[in-house]
């Protein structure tokens, strides 16, 4: 049996996941054959893992396949004869819309990387017998305390911000507190580091000077914020982030938090929001945790670009309770590295890829027993039922697929 993999091949979170799973797969000796959601944009992956994943998209298919799809749950396409339909989703609110859990409750099972995203499902009315709890895996010969930062250390104390620039990701909290919080004469540095979406006409810098002025904040009295409005090759990603002294993400809502992630398995201390989906890791012992937030619905603008965040609720972060805990981190460097070595051990060894598939094969033993054993490759059965050159969503796919 051959497992088909619709997922995403671009700078994206969901694209990293999918990277993710389809690496740790193939060590299983698996045969993966993805079908992209778009056309890839590999140019800010790792080549050689991006060139694997082209080439195998045009493997054949045997006449037996299960399928994994790695996104968004309202952008699910079933491939049809697909004999196992498993989603591995994110859930970035406090609920699902009816829409999501149509999809989900049409799967044979959901996998989720946090009990922040299964307590959601749950919730939501996806049956709790669907649902999966898989933690994703980290690569730890990429992701280490011994990573040698990009930049030498300078007398400033450098706190990062990196994200896509959404509401979500409170790119604007990071801002407001740092400049409230600390002036001119402080060595301190807030670096926005974010790419230019799909969906955002303005460039960063344009964005911070519009909060500078609907805040009225004089920036040459505030400490300097240097802003990166640009992809970074994913190979550089670890040594940039290991250049700074602290990661803030006052996020509003995550379903994971993959940088918060990263940043505590480099070593670097985290300052982030006590709810959602980081709170599988960032602990009072590993990070400095702002608890203090309202429930408050999306924005506007946040709710027009993505339709299925309408009724919902996040958190929003107190700036006051954010701007004690940055400067609690800079004032305290001995507690800082010492939560910090903390959580670069928690999850190290609370996200290995023993873990991650381990607990994917005790999904599918439960969801559809002894597929498992079919994925295998001595249960390999090569009879060939098709060979697109191509596995792009779009009229002249190949495959039949039925839209969700």
């Amino acid at each position: 049996m051959d497992l088909v993999f619709t997922c995403f091949l671009n700078a994206s979170g969901l694209s990293y996941v999918g990277q993710s799973f389809f690496k740790y797969l193939i060590k299983q000796g698996i045969k993966v054959v993805p079908i992209f959601l778009a056309p890839p944009e590999t140019k800010w992956l790792d080549p050689k893992l991006a060139e694997e994943m082209e080439t195998a998209a045009k493997r054949p298919l045997t006449d037996s396949f299960m399928q994994l799809h790695t996104g968004r749950a309202d952008n699910i396409n079933i491939v049809k004869n697909a004999k196992t339909i498993i989603g591995s989703i994110v859930v970035e609110g406090n609920r699902l819309n009816s829409q999501h859990v149509s999809v989900l409750k049409s799967l044979d099972a959901v996998l989720v990387p946090s009990y922040f995203c299964r307590n959601v499902c749950v919730s939501s009315g996806v049956p709790k017998s669907k649902i999966f709890y898989v933690p994703y895996a980290l690569d730890t010969d990429i992701w280490n305390t011994s990573v040698l930062p990009k930049e030498l250390k300078s007398d400033r104390f450098k706190i990062l911000w990196m994200n896509t620039c959404y509401e979500r990701k409170g790119w604007d909290l990071a801002l407001k507190a740092f400049w409230e919080e600390f002036s001119t004469d402080e060595p301190v540095e807030l670096t926005l580091k974010s790419y230019r979406e799909n969906d955002r006409i303005e460039p960063l810098d344009i964005l911070v000077a519009l909060k500078a002025a609907e805040w009225k904040i004089n920036r040459n009295q505030r400490a300097p914020v240097r802003i990166i409005d640009e992809p970074i090759p994913a190979l550089d990603i670890p040594s940039f982030m290991k250049s700074f002294d602290a990661f803030v993400s006052p996020h509003r809502s995550e379903g994971f938090g993959l940088n918060p992630w990263h940043a505590m398995a480099l070593g670097v201390p985290v300052i982030c929001t006590d709810y959602s989906g980081t709170c599988d890791f960032a602990k009072n012992d590993t990070a400095w945790l702002v608890k203090a937030y309202e429930f408050t619905s999306p924005g506007k603008q946040e709710s027009a670009i993505f339709p299925q965040l309408a009724d919902i609720v996040w958190a929003e972060p107190s700036i006051e309770e954010l701007r004690r805990q940055m400067r609690a981190c800079l004032s305290n460097p001995d507690e800082a590295k010492r939560r910090s070595a903390i959580g670069a051990t928690l999850v190290k060894e609370n996200y290995s890829e023993q873990k991650m598939i381990e607990k994917f094969k005790e999904a599918l033993d439960i969801a559809a027993p002894g597929t498992w054993e079919q994925l295998l490759p001595d249960k390999y059965i090569e009879k060939i039922a098709t060979q697109p050159s191509e596995r792009f969503v779009s009229p002249e796919q190949p495959l039949e697929m039925i839209e969700i």
